[in-house]
């Protein structure tokens, strides 16, 4: 119905959510087939990660109303920027717990995949503070072989990272 008008935009917020899966599968396959015959934008509203990557041709990740990636089907696919999220709520646990190094490897990884989120910056900037204290504590103690094992934690995060240049 949504299509009769031949409007230029469609917007489907959660269209096929309620759907069993076997119905599912033939409106997807209807859905494709309109968009050969007839193409047109759809802005498709979904929870649904499977359903967006077999539907779009691009997608758009939201969290908490704020875009986290906008990318063709294939690379977010490959390189969800949810992952870059995993990653620092990981480093987070590990920073916790004393393991700098591994967390530090986190926070690299996470920048690898979407260096702009405020959270790997923030977590990078704590990371890097802890580090830097734990070295200046070491040197301090005596313990220079100390000191070098926090500042190998630092290399772990690459040579262009920005908290690093701010200390």
């Amino acid at each position: 119905r949504a299509t009769m008008l031949r409007p230029r935009v469609v917007l489907l917020d959660e269209a096929f959510g309620a759907l069993d899966p076997l119905t599912k599968r033939e409106v997807h396959a209807g859905f494709r087939d309109v968009q050969r015959v007839e193409p047109r934008t759809v802005v498709l509203v979904t929870h649904d990660i499977r359903e967006a990557l077999r539907l779009a041709d691009s997608i758009v990740v939201l969290r908490n109303g704020r875009v986290l990636q906008s990318a063709p089907c294939a690379t977010v696919a490959e390189q969800r920027a949810d992952d870059a999220i995993d990653l620092v709520k990981l480093a987070d646990k590990l920073m916790a717990q004393g393991q700098l190094a591994a967390a530090a490897e986190r926070i690299r990884r996470a920048k690898l995949l979407d260096a702009h989120q405020e959270a790997v910056v923030r977590t990078e900037s704590r990371l890097c503070n802890t580090i830097f204290g734990n070295t200046r504590a070491a040197i301090l103690e005596g313990r220079i072989g100390r000191a070098a094992d926090e500042l190998d934690c630092l290399g772990k995060l690459g040579d262009k990272s920005p908290a690093k240049r701010e200390l």
